[in-house]
Protein backbone atom coordinates (compact mmCIF):
# COMPACT_ATOMS: atom_id res chain seq x y z
CA UNK A 1 0.00 0.00 0.00
CA UNK A 2 1.35 3.38 -1.02
CA UNK A 3 1.01 6.17 1.54
CA UNK A 4 1.29 9.73 0.31
CA UNK A 5 2.19 12.72 2.41
CA UNK A 6 0.73 16.16 1.84
CA UNK A 7 3.38 18.85 1.52
CA UNK A 8 1.00 21.46 2.98
CA UNK A 9 0.09 19.74 6.22
CA UNK A 10 3.03 17.29 6.56
CA UNK A 11 0.60 14.50 7.31
CA UNK A 12 -0.26 11.34 5.48
CA UNK A 13 -3.66 12.74 4.56
CA UNK A 14 -3.96 14.90 1.47
CA UNK A 15 -5.46 18.35 1.88
CA UNK A 16 -8.48 19.45 -0.16
CA UNK A 17 -6.33 21.41 -2.60
CA UNK A 18 -4.23 18.38 -3.53
CA UNK A 19 -7.24 16.09 -3.76
CA UNK A 20 -9.00 18.50 -6.17
CA UNK A 21 -5.89 18.97 -8.28
CA UNK A 22 -5.61 15.19 -8.67
CA UNK A 23 -9.23 14.86 -9.72
CA UNK A 24 -8.87 17.66 -12.29
CA UNK A 25 -5.63 16.15 -13.63
CA UNK A 26 -7.27 12.75 -14.11
CA UNK A 27 -10.29 14.27 -15.86
CA UNK A 28 -8.06 16.22 -18.23
CA UNK A 29 -6.10 13.08 -19.01
CA UNK A 30 -9.29 11.16 -19.74
CA UNK A 31 -10.86 13.99 -21.76
CA UNK A 32 -8.55 13.57 -24.74
CA UNK A 33 -9.22 9.86 -25.04
CA UNK A 34 -12.04 8.83 -27.35
CA UNK A 35 -13.70 5.49 -26.95
CA UNK A 36 -14.08 3.53 -30.17
CA UNK A 37 -17.76 3.26 -31.04
CA UNK A 38 -19.09 -0.05 -32.25
CA UNK A 39 -22.60 -1.25 -32.85
CA UNK A 40 -21.94 -4.61 -31.22
CA UNK A 41 -25.17 -6.33 -30.25
CA UNK A 42 -27.28 -4.43 -32.78
CA UNK A 43 -30.00 -6.27 -34.66
CA UNK A 44 -31.24 -5.30 -38.10
CA UNK A 45 -35.05 -5.13 -38.39
CA UNK A 46 -37.54 -3.90 -40.99
CA UNK A 47 -37.85 -0.54 -39.24
CA UNK A 48 -34.08 0.00 -39.06
CA UNK A 49 -31.25 -1.01 -36.78
CA UNK A 50 -32.26 -1.90 -33.24
CA UNK A 51 -29.42 -0.93 -30.89
CA UNK A 52 -30.04 -0.98 -27.13
CA UNK A 53 -33.77 -0.53 -27.65
CA UNK A 54 -33.43 2.42 -30.06
CA UNK A 55 -34.39 2.12 -33.72
CA UNK A 56 -31.65 3.79 -35.76
CA UNK A 57 -32.18 4.94 -39.34
CA UNK A 58 -29.52 5.02 -42.05
CA UNK A 59 -27.62 8.24 -42.64
CA UNK A 60 -28.50 10.74 -45.36
CA UNK A 61 -26.15 12.00 -48.07
CA UNK A 62 -25.22 15.13 -46.06
CA UNK A 63 -23.83 12.94 -43.27
CA UNK A 64 -21.07 11.49 -45.47
CA UNK A 65 -17.65 12.38 -44.08
CA UNK A 66 -18.77 12.81 -40.47
CA UNK A 67 -16.67 11.19 -37.75
CA UNK A 68 -19.77 9.91 -35.96
CA UNK A 69 -20.85 7.64 -38.81
CA UNK A 70 -20.22 3.93 -38.26
CA UNK A 71 -20.74 1.28 -40.94
CA UNK A 72 -22.81 -1.76 -40.01
CA UNK A 73 -23.20 -4.59 -42.52
CA UNK A 74 -24.29 -2.90 -45.78
CA UNK A 75 -25.37 0.54 -44.42
CA UNK A 76 -23.98 3.35 -42.28
CA UNK A 77 -25.54 4.73 -39.10
CA UNK A 78 -25.01 7.79 -36.92
CA UNK A 79 -23.90 6.89 -33.40
CA UNK A 80 -25.18 10.15 -31.92
CA UNK A 81 -28.65 10.62 -33.37
CA UNK A 82 -31.10 7.87 -34.31
CA UNK A 83 -32.86 9.83 -37.09
CA UNK A 84 -30.18 11.81 -38.94
CA UNK A 85 -32.57 13.07 -41.65
CA UNK A 86 -34.48 15.09 -39.03
CA UNK A 87 -31.30 16.88 -37.90
CA UNK A 88 -30.77 18.26 -41.42
CA UNK A 89 -34.35 19.52 -41.98
CA UNK A 90 -33.80 22.90 -40.30
CA UNK A 91 -30.37 23.61 -41.73
CA UNK A 92 -27.20 21.83 -40.73
CA UNK A 93 -26.80 19.12 -38.11
CA UNK A 94 -25.24 20.41 -34.90
CA UNK A 95 -23.51 17.05 -34.37
CA UNK A 96 -21.78 17.10 -37.79
CA UNK A 97 -18.00 17.12 -37.46
CA UNK A 98 -17.28 17.65 -41.14
CA UNK A 99 -19.09 21.03 -41.36
CA UNK A 100 -17.17 22.67 -38.52
CA UNK A 101 -14.02 23.06 -40.62
CA UNK A 102 -15.89 25.07 -43.24
CA UNK A 103 -17.22 27.49 -40.59
CA UNK A 104 -13.75 28.58 -39.48
CA UNK A 105 -13.12 30.35 -42.77
CA UNK A 106 -16.14 32.67 -42.49
CA UNK A 107 -15.62 36.38 -42.04
CA UNK A 108 -16.39 38.13 -38.79
CA UNK A 109 -18.91 40.94 -38.96
CA UNK A 110 -17.14 44.24 -38.25
CA UNK A 111 -18.86 47.29 -36.86
CA UNK A 112 -18.24 50.07 -39.47
CA UNK A 113 -18.12 52.81 -36.83
CA UNK A 114 -15.40 51.03 -34.86
CA UNK A 115 -13.52 50.21 -38.06
CA UNK A 116 -13.43 53.89 -39.08
CA UNK A 117 -12.18 54.90 -35.62
CA UNK A 118 -9.41 52.29 -35.78
CA UNK A 119 -8.41 53.49 -39.23
CA UNK A 120 -8.25 57.08 -37.98
CA UNK A 121 -5.96 56.08 -35.11
CA UNK A 122 -3.70 54.17 -37.50
CA UNK A 123 -4.36 50.67 -36.20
Amino acid sequence: MHIEFCSCTNTRFLCHRHILSRIIFRRKAQHGQKKPVSLEGAVKTDAGLNYKGVIMETIVEKCEGCDRVVPFEDASYCTTYAQPALKWTKGKCNFATHTREAEKGTKVKVNPLKASKRAARGR
